[in-house]
């Protein structure tokens, strides 16, 4: 008898401990392609349907339009109910546009006009009617049309007419008209005609500084021109009356964000002391009185705390007399600093006319919000989670920061001070069962987030993932990667974090105060997404593995053979992410349960049969914590192993049977599982094997035999045939 247990604990642990393949699997949460998320994020816009949705109709007098034309927007209501809103659907913004009365025979109209700051493209317009629930919306499509272009001409003047008796006009054009936007950018230009004259034609709308950028016989006052929709507009430009001999045009950084009233080229992050290239091109354009000589241009930088340094003193012009240098941002200041390009200029027979006008920007520099976190365990090095592209600020956060290689089965150890904090292992040490040899149990998790920052301020997230694996019973269980947010796709809607940050910066008492940190960029590090709960790879699977004759000798005496495994479990995920910090807070609690049933019996003659059951259940609770808000880094928070193996004896004769109680084999409890020994407690003693004996034996030379039995088809069909 006592071989008989060892061998079928022996079977049942041996068929447990390679219960299933590893759960190795990747779930997401949204579509793989941008295309398929814009539609689901269009999709998501508008409410789907409801059951027995009302909906109106709609009819739109004009399939497509430019920006503020209005449209009428027309059709029928439904009765009882007063109104139909409509509403602008345009990109990922739905904007109520009105909201119209329905007249006694259920009609209604309205007058919408395109939005002014609408992107050209498709777009959409859709009605609901109002007072319910149920309202459905019924959309046409419309598209919005680039506005058609405008013009701009004019003169320049060519004699010294109100200008200063002490100047000559040499008669020399090699200058260009120049539209600039805000930040500095050339939007239209053309060449002086030798009578002053030019025309810059296929112009955008809008509001402009027109500059003249060369070399002139009188210095030019810049101008600004609106420019309508097919319309033209004309500058007529006059002269300095100051005596000057060079003039700064117009001044951008490139690349550049949204300007504001307050500063003019965006918001950028700086990352001093530490200096990880984000270098941007710094650009003068001049306007030089014909017989003058630049010998350079200064640009010179005034910080927060009003130290003024020249940056850059290019003498040669990268192109007619636009005057360059590329400059580090990412060491300056954080605060509003005052950026000065001032052109070195003499003009020969003119003592008092050698001083050329300077230029002012403001720069706004917010200090870099990331700092070294306890997850980073290796402190001495510096920043790199954020980087300048090119054209914007990207950040990717891996906590801990051995993600990319997190490995349930040979993880790279996360450690801090020497002890090993993931994979955490639970109970430690591992216990040991006779039969069964050690049990270990592992958790590790990790999270992955990536996004950008653009000038103008806006925060995108544009990945998320979560990784998790569970090792129990020493053999692997979960080991997977879940895409809360896919990388190919653009992301979570932008966290309005930085425009917060500019306010306060413009409410400070003057430009050059002096604070080198300003505390403002906190509200930058206090921003914040959390997400979950939410189950990741979740299974319940049940496996028969076996169930038949395994020998039969002369049909007399035969024995039986069925074994059925089984495993549930899943991993709930859930946190918060501070991705400017950058902190973490995660949750990963991981469950495994596996089971199996062997039974092992024989009869003779199908009179009288004897049988052994044994049932294996576990249960592996190992909630993993991260934190770099808590001293403790990483831990398990309750996590509970509960294993327990019964033997059942029964002896049946014809129709009579008789069992034994449950002899406990194995009884192992650690940790807070009440609810996992409630679960686990098998409260009814396994079914007993459903073959009948074998009625006839056929011998045939050599001893060879052939036995018949029959098989019990009342129970439902397994995936796995039984033998016949």
């Amino acid at each position: 008898m006592k071989i008989l247990i060892r061998l079928v604990l022996l079977i049942s642990f041996v068929l447990g401990s390679g219960w299933l393949p590893s759960m190795n699997t990747q779930a997401k949460t949204l579509p793989d392609s941008p295309a398929d998320a814009t539609q689901a994020a269009a999709s998501n816009l508008i409410p789907s349907q409801p059951p027995g949705a009302v909906l109106p109709t709609i009819g739109l007098s004009a399939s497509h339009g430019q920006l503020g034309e209005s449209i009428m927007v027309s059709g029928q209501g439904v009765s009882p109910y007063p109104g139909v809103r409509v509403a602008w659907l345009l990109s990922d913004t739905t904007l109520t546009a009105a909201v119209a009365t329905v007249a006694a025979n259920n009609a209604y109209s309205a007058t919408i006009t395109v939005p002014a700051d609408a992107a050209p493209g498709p777009a959409r317009v859709c009605a609901a009617v109002t007072g319910t629930d149920l309202a459905g919306f019924a959309c046409a499509d419309f598209t919005i049309d680039l506005p058609a272009p405008g013009s701009v001409q004019g003169t320049i003047p060519l004699t010294v007419t109100n200008a200063p008796t002490n100047i000559s006009a040499p008669q020399a054009i090699t200058a260009t008209v120049k539209l600039y936007d805000q930040q500095g950018k050339v939007i239209g230009s053309a060449p002086i005609q030798n009578d002053g004259s030019f025309n810059i034609a296929s112009v955008p709308p809008g509001s402009y500084t027109a500059g003249v950028a060369g070399i002139v016989p009188v210095l030019i006052v810049t101008k600004t021109v609106s420019v309508q929709s097919a319309q033209l507009s004309n500058v007529n430009f006059t002269p300095f009356t100051q005596c000057y001999a060079a003039s700064v045009v117009a001044v951008r950084i490139t690349p550049t964000g949204k300007p504001t009233s307050q500063f003019d080229f965006g918001t950028y992050l700086s990352f001093w002391p530490f200096s990880p290239d984000p270098k941007p091109v710094f650009e003068a354009d001049l306007q030089v009185v014909s017989g003058a000589d630049v010998s350079g241009v200064a640009f010179r930088l005034t910080d927060v705390d009003g130290n003024t340094t020249i940056i850059g003193f290019p003498g040669d012009p990268v192109v007619a007399t636009t005057y360059a240098i590329t400059r580090t941002i990412g060491d300056w200041l954080p605060g509003i600093n005052l950026l000065k390009i001032e052109p070195s200029v003499t003009y020969p027979g003119h003592p008092g006319c050698y001083v050329g006008t300077s230029a002012t920007r403001r720069v706004n520099v917010i200090q870099h919000p990331m700092t070294p976190t306890a997850l980073q365990h290796n402190n001495d090095r510096r920043i790199h989670d954020t980087k300048w592209d090119g054209s914007r600020y990207t950040f990717s956060i891996n906590m801990p920061d051995n993600y990319s290689s997190f490995d349930i089965i040979s993880p790279p150890p996360f450690f801090q001070n020497g002890e090993q904090l993931l994979p955490a292992m639970f109970p430690k040490p591992a216990p040991s069962f006779q039969y069964l040899g050690l049990s270990e149990n592992k958790h590790g998790t990790a999270f992955s987030m990536s996004g950008t920052i653009d000038l103008d301020g806006k925060v995108t997230f544009t990945a998320m993932r979560g990784r998790t694996g569970l090792f129990a019973l020493s053999q692997r269980g979960i080991n997977g990667e879940h895409a809360f947010l896919p990388e190919s796709v653009e992301g979570l809607p932008a966290l309005a974090a930085l425009p917060a940050v500019i306010d306060q910066v413009e409410q400070r008492s003057g430009l050059l105060a002096s604070s080198a940190f300003p505390p403002t960029f906190n509200s930058l590090r206090d921003l914040n997404y959390s997400f979950g709960p939410e189950t990741l790879f979740p299974f319940d699977v049940e496996v028969p593995i076996f169930e038949g004759p395994v020998a039969s000798f002369f049909g007399v005496l035969n024995a039986k053979v069925s074994v059925n495994t089984g495993i549930s479990g899943e991993v709930v995920m859930q946190g918060t992410i501070w991705p400017l910090a950058p902190d973490l807070e995660l949750s990963a609690r991981a469950r495994v349960s596996p089971r199996v049933d062997v039974n092992a019996s024989g009869d003779l003659l199908g009179l009288f049969s004897v049988g052994v059951t044994s049932r294996t259940e576990g249960t592996i609770i190992v909630p993993a914590k991260v934190s770099s808000r808590d001293n403790r880094l990483a831990w398990l928070e309750d996590p509970c192993m509960r294993l327990q193996v019964l033997l059942y004896f029964w002896m049946s004769v014809t129709v009579a049977q008789w069992e034994t109680d449950p002899i406990t084999m194995i009884d192992y409890t650690n940790g807070a599982c009440p609810a996992a020994r409630l679960a686990s407690a098998p409260g009814v003693a396994p079914a007993q094997p459903r073959l009948f004996s074998a009625p006839n034996v056929i011998s045939g030379p050599g001893g060879r035999m052939l036995s018949v039995y029959v098989e019990d088809t009342s129970r439902p069909t397994r995936p796995i045939a039984c033998p016949k």
